[in-house]
């Protein structure tokens, strides 16, 4: 009787840990993951939309990024829960991953160009490797409004962003072609890092064509650079006050040591009339 007692002791203890292991874990479907692919992806995808609009600023950009990271964690909460193809659970983990590194560069205004090239990366591996290279409903939707606003598509900027393809391109490309109907995919790619440059980073007209231009860096030819700089809508009044603004708190630069690093070749390479601006208005800035 007293082991007849006991063993039911013990079920009753086992009973409620079965239930907690099974509530914890979930079963989700190839469909199911398919959307949280979706999910991820328009975390960033909607930055970088934001990052090109015409109702931009880097408030809503962060405002944004924040969204995007809360987003990643529910994302993140599911995946890490779940027991089903475990193949695309540890891709899409990773893809979180990638997209939270992008998005937390944002909030500290530190995007680097090769963090969306990663995100474009991954984005492109997954729906190659797991759906069949039919591409999910948040690469159409970028795709689709990249060739509304004359964007690069996913392809075409990692297409552009390989060294030897995108060199090639460039120097057989002259800016003649770039004004015509068909812009070449390289100067596509460099307005879109242009766009970057100017409105995540705050970078001078001199600053964005080094960057593009630096052969340690993007390597792009000056007709390129030129015609993301032509295309470009950029108020440099603006970012020279961000910039300012960025090496009094952050770098705890005094008033003349920031006109002077405004004004640098070997820093921002502001015009004059530009750091005027920012110096003027600098204690104001919000």
């Amino acid at each position: 009787m007293k082991k007849r007692h006991l063993l039911s002791l013990v079920l009753l203890l086992i009973f409620p840990v079965v239930l907690l292991s099974c509530a914890s874990s979930q079963a989700m479907s190839k469909d199911q993951l398919e959307t949280s692919f979706n999910n991820i992806s328009s975390t960033v995808i909607s930055n970088l939309k934001l990052t090109n609009s015409a109702d931009y600023s880097h408030a809503k950009m962060v405002t944004q990024a924040k969204k995007g990271i809360n987003r990643l964690n529910a994302e993140e909460a599911k995946l890490n829960n779940n027991h089903r193809e475990p193949d695309l659970t540890k891709a899409l983990q990773n893809y979180a991953a990638v997209s939270r590194d992008y998005l937390n560069s944002v909030q500290t205004k530190n995007v680097k160009a090769q963090q969306v090239t990663a995100f474009f990366q991954t984005t492109n591996q997954i729906a190659r490797d797991h759906f069949a290279g039919d591409n999910p409903q948040a690469i159409k939707a970028y795709n689709n409004w990249a060739h509304t606003n004359n964007m690069a598509d996913m392809t075409t900027y990692l297409q552009a962003n390989d060294p030897d393809t995108a060199i090639t391109a460039a120097k057989a490309t002259p800016l003649a072609n770039a004004q015509s109907n068909a812009v070449p995919a390289e100067y596509k790619t460099a307005l879109f890092k242009a766009a970057t440059y100017s409105r995540v980073l705050h970078k001078s007209k001199q600053g964005i064509y080094d960057e593009l231009t630096a052969v340690d860096g993007d390597h792009y030819t000056p007709q390129a650079a030129q015609y993301a700089l032509a295309n470009l809508e950029a108020d440099y009044n603006a970012n020279a006050l961000a910039a300012a603004k960025y090496s009094q708190t952050a770098l705890a630069m005094a008033p003349e040591e920031i006109r002077a690093h405004l004004l640098s070749a070997e820093g921002e390479k502001f015009t004059p009339s530009e750091v005027t601006y920012a110096m003027q208005r600098l204690n104001d800035y919000k």
